[in-house]
């Protein structure tokens, strides 16, 4: 990177020990470094930790943590620490924790823990997750599923339920709304 070229139009960056707040580049690889955000169009990292990517390609995270990632491509995490990830693809997970995974694709997940996950399909190995949104889930015995869809729609009306008698007591006592 000593290079005079600005940094866009290099083909592939290289980045290892190094901090930067602010990252643009075509491909990035990165092992043992620290970026607040990363506009990128492939991602690689490894022992790394990214605030936020947004690439055009592909994301592969490998024993890193990320705050959140916007993939237009494919998503392969790797014993990572991931805040969301948003992906136009498929997302691998080998071993994870994610507070929410949104694939336009399939996820694949060996171990993971999870918030929520929603994608075409889904395939989750062990581990525990919250929601689970698809179509077509294959999910082993031994995951926990905190909130099936049928848990979720009974949690929506019991919400609906309790939310129209607080209004309705409301009105009742307060005589109306608004009234001077």
């Amino acid at each position: 990177m000593t290079d005079e070229k600005p940094l866009e139009t290099l083909p592939e960056t290289i980045v290892e020990g190094e901090a930067y707040a602010r990252l643009e580049a075509h491909d990035v690889r990165m092992r043992s470094s620290a970026i607040g955000s990363a506009a990128v169009n492939d991602l690689e990292t490894d022992m790394s930790a990214v605030g936020g990517v947004s690439a055009d390609g592909s994301a592969s995270i490998d024993m890193s943590a990320v705050g959140g990632i916007a993939a237009k491509g494919d998503v392969t995490v790797e014993r990572g620490l991931i805040g969301g990830v948003a992906a136009g693809g498929n997302v691998s997970l080998g071993t994870g924790l994610a507070d929410a995974v949104l694939a336009a694709g399939d996820v694949h997940a060996e171990t993971l823990g999870a918030g929520a996950v929603a994608a075409r399909s889904v395939t989750i190995g062990t581990g525990w997750v919250g929601v689970v949104a698809s179509p077509k889930a294959n999910i082993a015995e031994d995951v926990k599923i905190v909130l099936d869809p049928k848990g979720a729609a009974w949690l929506g009306i019991a919400f609906g339920v309790a939310f129209g008698l607080v209004y309705a007591v409301t009105r009742a006592f307060t005589g109306g709304c608004c009234e001077e």
